[in-house]
């Protein structure tokens, strides 16, 4: 389902964007462009919050834009992916991080975005399913 919501009040699950991408995005996103521009949001307590689009809220919030066309993500509580989105919206609050603002300056290369974002997620869904595989076998599992 999709709605038409304020950037003002989209929580965040991303702690830095890429500066690559920012730029990009940059280049084509304009008063046109930005009234067909979809962000995905999950609701956590009643608020939504961005999974996938913070470049494209960010850059359309810099140019002025107030509302942006928002796609709801509906995910079973227990899968790991809504897990993850979950930590992310702890880690962006433990940073300061509950506006889309609050992400200009944390606006990093694709390299460091790479080091500091992508393998963050990475070796978390990483840990998850390694603790996962030891509660399994832990439970008297044989092989």
């Amino acid at each position: 389902m999709k709605v038409i919501l304020s950037i003002d009040e989209l929580g965040l699950t991303q702690l830095y964007l890429n500066q690559r991408k920012v730029e990009a995005v940059t280049n084509w996103l304009n008063e046109n462009s930005v009234t067909s521009t979809v962000v995905t949001v999950i609701y956590y307590r009643n608020k939504p919050y961005l999974i996938d689009g913070h470049t494209r809220a960010f850059v359309a919030y810099g140019n002025g834009t107030r509302q942006i066309i928002a796609e709801i993500y509906e995910a079973d509580l227990d899968t790991a992916e809504l897990q993850l989105y979950l930590t992310c919206i702890k880690w962006c609050q433990e940073q300061g991080l509950y506006h889309i603002a609050d992400l200009n300056t944390r606006i990093i290369s694709e390299e460091v975005f790479s080091e500091k974002w992508i393998h963050r997620c990475t070796n978390w869904m990483d840990q998850m399913e390694n603790e996962k595989e030891r509660s399994f076998l832990n439970s008297g599992y044989k092989k």
